[in-house]
Order: structure tokens, then C-alpha cells, then sequence
């Protein structure tokens, strides 16, 4: 938006564009104390206006289980369900207002979460071991 409105737009608040809030918020850094220490991490899940799921919908293996990104950037609705993002229970209660509200009961979401979920530990797993092979090879 910026290159198309070049000097013409503004900067608005966070609350109206919130991402993540709280990917690698278990891990301490001296870029986030500042944030820790004023409350201001706590403030914005409270006023937080529009919430953007921003990540992969099946996230691979590797980042489901790297403990530095968690929680893991990843959407409601993909196998993994963004566990430990702060608004995703609060996505659920307004899914069920919609006309998606019996998706996740439904058969189709059922089986496709199952093969997102088979084909990325397949993935996870071949990643794996062509690491190994590596290892192996240079040793």
C-alpha cells in the first residue's frame, strides 16, 4: 500500500492490524523486555481490533516443533489449529455464527486434516533423514 499511495496514507495502530501476538513470547530477549516490562504485549490482546492469522495453513513438521517459534504461526482452520495464539478461541465463537459453523464436524474437513496432517510428517520425516544422510556423508 505504501508504493501505490506513496506519501499519502498514514500509519495506523497496531490494535487495527495485530499479527502473532505472542509468537516467541515464551523466550526472553533484550528487543521484547521493554515490551514485557510496560505491559504493552498484555494491553494490545485486550484492544486488539482486527486479528490477522498470518503463517501457513499446514506449517511443516520443523515448525510445528521448533520450541523458538512458538506458538507457531499457523491458521485456525489447519491441522494444527494455531494452538497457543491468544485469539483463537475467539475465532472459534465467531466461526459458529457463520455458515462455516459445522465445518470441523464435517466429514471433508475430517479427511483433509488427517492427509495435511500424514503428508507433513511424511515431509518432517524425509527431512529428517536426508539431514542424517548429510551428517553422515561429512563425518
Amino acid at each position: 500500500m505504501n508504493v501505490f499511495f506513496r506519501n499519502d496514507w498514514f500509519e495506523i495502530p497496531v490494535e487495527w492490524n495485530a499479527t502473532g501476538l505472542g509468537t516467541y513470547a515464551a523466550k526472553e530477549s533484550s528487543e521484547r523486555t521493554a515490551v514485557w516490562a510496560n505491559g504493552e504485549l498484555a494491553a494490545l490482546h485486550q484492544k486488539a481490533k482486527i486479528v490477522h492469522f498470518t503463517g501457513p495453513v499446514h506449517p511443516s513438521m520443523a515448525r510445528v516443533l521448533d520450541v523458538y517459534n512458538q506458538p507457531y504461526t499457523a491458521k485456525p482452520w489447519g491441522y494444527a489449529g494455531a494452538p497457543g495464539h491468544p485469539f483463537v478461541e475467539e475465532w472459534r465463537k465467531v466461526l459458529t455464527k457463520t455458515p462455516w459453523k459445522d465445518w470441523f464436524e464435517s466429514e471433508e474437513y475430517r479427511k483433509g486434516m488427517m492427509e495435511a496432517e500424514r503428508t507433513v510428517v511424511e515431509e518432517g520425516i524425509e527431512e529428517f533423514k536426508a539431514k542424517i544422510a548429510g551428517c553422515i556423508r561429512s563425518a
